[in-house]
């Protein structure tokens, strides 16, 4: 079956957000086995989404919706839709007594949303539990609408109701993946060495390249949960064996999370001394719940007077080497493990740019116990990348030698 995705809303034509709708459920639409033929986007113009959506269905089995279904007079998504499958809204109760309830029965507030709670009689209600504009799917003999809101949390709260449908009413199959989470590689060093396991058809090998990470996702299809899930499962092994160095979690793992869950149940604390990243390798550690019990301190430690007077750092050392050298890089782990007692100690110090001859020259250092390690990279891109890739790869760094 094909689909294909019509993204509503004249800010998406000038440029003002980015539509990530669309790119989230065509991936995810992947998983089901619909193959999404056309993705299009369209103003706040009700001429011209009738027509889309009219094209849309001579082309294709299914066509979704984003946007549109809110309470204002220019959300006309629901309307046309229903106009185009020649269908009549009537009140829906359910809905209408949902609003009742997320309004605490203010009557005002509930006629103002009033619209979003009329339905065909033939629509399968999607419930919005992130909001008031519930979706819905408009089926035919042989097509079907699918409207979904249009802010991402509600879109993909309401498309996941659509999957669960989707999954007890029209799937032949089951079709399950996993994702495997890796740090510390590039997409092409990883695809080279996973080689022919690329060429899997069911279930597939696929690797996909997000900002500072690279995942890997399995997809498999069979007749029961448990067919999949055994194949995924014998892929997976495959894959780990061959990057056991760089597959640090799956599906919903994160690497500061793995790596709080180390620190955690070796019973280690933790410190760091930032320079050119100035606080995110804390802050990305302080994301993940729990971490108090591991994470003593946080320095940052920008300026040369700075990495002398807290790290005591060398004067002599910082005019001979420059501070971005392995000479200072070692000392700053000295001297923060002095001053923190911490069992592990990360630091860094680089040249972020976007000025000078050395931009993208880093060094992070790692001391777990009383083993160091101090490690050069040389990284590409603005500032901000610099020392995102530099945070990334200082995690990853710490992964490896907690293992």
């Amino acid at each position: 079956m094909n689909a294909e995705i019509i993204a509503t809303g004249t800010e998406l034509l000038l440029g003002n957000i980015v539509n990530t709708n669309s790119q989230y459920i065509a991936q995810e639409l992947s998983l089901l086995g619909l193959g999404v033929y056309r993705i299009t986007e369209v103003g706040d113009n009700p001429k011209r989404l009738k027509q889309a959506l009219k094209e849309s269905l001579s082309r294709s089995d299914i066509v979704f919706t984003t946007g549109g279904l809110g309470p204002t007079k220019d959300d006309l998504s629901k309307e046309i839709a229903v106009d185009v499958m020649q269908m009549e809204s009537v009140l829906h109760e359910p809905t209408h007594t949902r609003l009742r309830m997320q309004f605490n029965g203010e009557e005002d507030r509930v006629q103002n949303n009033i619209k979003q709670a009329y339905f065909p009689p033939e629509a399968i209600v999607l419930n919005n539990e992130k909001g008031t504009a519930p979706g819905c799917i408009l089926p035919s003999a042989d097509k079907m609408i699918v409207l979904l809101p249009g802010p991402p949390h509600e879109m993909r709260a309401v498309f996941a109701q659509f999957v669960n449908w989707w999954e007890k009413n029209r799937a032949d199959s089951t079709i399950r993946s996993r994702v495997l989470r890796l740090a510390g590689i590039g997409e092409s060093d990883a695809a080279a060495r996973l080689g022919d396991l690329l060429d899997r058809e069911n279930p597939s090998l696929a690797p996909l390249a997000k900002p500072y990470e690279v995942t890997l996702r399995i997809t498999g299809r069979g007749k029961t949960p448990e067919e999949v899930d055994t194949a995924i499962a014998a892929l997976q092994q495959e894959v780990r064996a061959i990057l056991s160095d760089y597959v640090y979690g799956a599906d919903e793992d994160t690497l500061e999370g793995t790596i709080v869950d180390s620190l955690i149940e070796k019973d280690y604390t933790i410190a760091t001394a930032e320079s050119l990243t100035g606080g995110l390798l804390a802050a990305t550690l302080v994301n993940v719940p729990g971490v108090s019990d591991a994470l003593l301190a946080g320095f940052v430690t920008y300026s040369e007077e700075e990495k002398i007077r807290r790290l005591h750092v060398s004067r002599e050392t910082i005019a001979q080497h420059t501070a971005v050298s392995p000479q200072v890089c070692e000392e700053m782990l000295d001297g923060l493990r002095e001053i923190s007692g911490a069992d592990v100690c990360v630091v860094t110090t680089g040249y972020a740019g976007p000025e000078g001859n050395d931009v993208g020259l880093v060094y992070i250092g790692v001391m777990i116990g009383n083993e160091k390690a101090v490690i050069r990279h040389n990284f590409h891109g603005d500032r901000q990348q610099i020392r995102n890739r530099t945070t990334r790869n200082a995690l990853a760094e710490l992964w490896r030698r907690l293992r």
